[in-house]
């Protein structure tokens, strides 16, 4: 890493939803009730599919490809194209982890620039 990356990332303030969760976790230890309305790991169970899926998938522990699982980008391609009209073609559409990550990623690619 450069000198000026390195300190860009260290400039950056802690996570927000880091410190909510913390926050909460200490409430709770302290006995009250918390009601958790902020973006983060969801409090509903997966469909019964979705489950069995990775039932099923479990032994895989390859790394998916950068940019994501290649059927599941054509399917947002797909699925913008039928129900929006819109041309994005599944070789420009990126799959990843989670919202933050994706978020991050992309204001830690543009110092130089507005992320809208």
């Amino acid at each position: 890493m450069t000198s000026t990356y390195q300190s860009y990332i260290r400039q950056l303030p802690p996570s927000a939803t880091l410190i909510m969760n913390e926050q909460g976790q200490k409430f709770v230890k302290e006995g009250k009730t918390i009601y958790r309305f902020g973006f983060g790991q969801s409090p509903f169970y997966p469909p019964q599919t979705i489950i069995n899926s990775l039932k099923d998938n479990a032994h895989v522990h390859d790394y998916l490809p950068v940019k994501g699982l290649q059927e599941l980008r054509e399917a947002v391609s797909s699925f913008h194209k039928q129900e929006q009209n819109l041309d994005y073609k599944a070789e420009n559409i990126l799959v990843g982890p989670g919202s933050k990550q994706l978020i991050y990623s992309i204001l830690a690619a543009f110092t130089k620039a507005d992320v809208l």
